[in-house]
């Protein structure tokens, strides 16, 4: 079933320049009408390679990770006072390890965040994710999911971050290794 992961799917292979918002639109539709995610009916129908479709859905999840932590943040910042510092600090921290621990988490560990008050605010953010996403999807939907190419911020940061190895080392894009596969396997955009 669509979701908002799917948008934020969509909106990367935008961004990576490879798929037009016309297709990416298309695509959309036709998940949707099939009761399916998006990534599963590119992977079903062999509309990009696998590991375009690997690399956009990737990335997706990662947005999703991301959205999930701001809601999180923000409802525990409405409960408690938080030391920023000690956020940031553990922003960073988790950044570097690839982003392979919740922030919340990370708090508890730290003594930060008490685990009854993380639980719930875990329970209230998950909700709250989910009531956005619906309306999200619902608008994109009643519009035919017309805007879908507006460029996003995080988006562009995430394939940003995806195209620098962990040496810091700039390695080629996301968008350019995209484009290579999309026509090393005889795909057009």
């Amino acid at each position: 079933m669509l979701g908002f992961e799917d948008l934020l799917a969509a909106k990367v292979a935008i961004q990576m320049g490879v798929v037009t918002p016309e297709a990416a639109r298309g695509w959309l539709a036709k998940a949707d009408a099939a009761g399916e995610t998006l990534v599963a009916a590119l992977e079903r129908r062999g509309t990009a390679p696998a590991d375009v479709t690997r690399m956009i859905a990737k990335t997706a999840r990662r947005g999703m990770f991301l959205k999930a932590e701001s809601v999180y943040l923000g409802l525990l910042r409405k409960r408690t006072r938080l030391d920023e510092t000690k956020v940031d600090a553990l922003r960073v921290r988790r950044q570097g390890q690839g982003l392979k621990e919740r922030l919340g988490d990370m708090l508890v560990a730290e003594g930060a965040v008490g685990a009854e008050l993380h639980a719930q605010v875990m329970t209230e953010a998950r909700a709250a994710l989910a009531s956005e996403s619906e309306a999200i999807l619902t608008k994109y939907r009643g519009r035919g999911f017309e805007g879908i190419e507006k460029p996003s911020n995080m988006v562009r940061e995430l394939l940003a971050a995806a195209s620098v190895g962990r040496s810091g080392v700039r390695r080629k894009t996301a968008s350019t290794r995209a484009r290579s596969s999309l026509a090393e396997n005889g795909f057009t955009t």
